[in-house]
């Protein structure tokens, strides 16, 4: 569900809302499919992130954004400038990713990512469940073994 794309904040807040209002009057679940990080640490119960057309880690939004461990999602969550804290412009990688039909062995984040190592380019790593939230990266699995 994408209700909110191309609308003004006060549109934006007018649909969010009636749309909550729904959810507990009638007690259906909803997916936001969003690029709005801060929506989605307002309003969501878990956020699942997804990179180059896999999910890559589904945590509650405290978790997601206070303790970031797997490297897309701390550069997704440092992409956004911190409201109350001096600017610092964000890390630009100068490797683009390839088109889907050519994602590289391994893990798909392996060629951007500042913390690979060997196995992140030749295992792709599973979605699984980790310390109550699910990641699919090397780094995460080994660290809790």
């Amino acid at each position: 569900m994408k209700p909110t794309t191309a609308v003004d904040v006060v549109m934006q807040r007018q649909i969010i809302g009636q749309i909550l209002r729904l959810r507990a009057r009638l007690g259906f679940a909803v997916v936001f499919v969003t690029h709005d990080l801060s929506l989605l640490l307002e309003l969501a119960d878990r956020i699942a992130i997804m990179y180059r057309a896999g999910s890559w880690k589904s945590a509650r939004p405290r978790i997601f954004y206070a303790a970031p461990r797997h490297p897309y999602n701390a550069r997704l969550r440092d992409s956004f400038p911190p409201l109350h804290a001096p600017f610092v412009a964000p890390h630009r990688d100068p490797r683009h990713p390839t088109g889907l039909r050519a994602l590289p062995s391994g893990c798909p984040f392996h060629p951007r990512c500042p913390q690979r190592f060997d196995t992140c380019e030749t295992t792709r790593p599973e979605l699984r469940l980790v310390n109550g939230h699910h990641a699919a990266c090397h780094l995460e699995l080994v660290s809790h073994v």
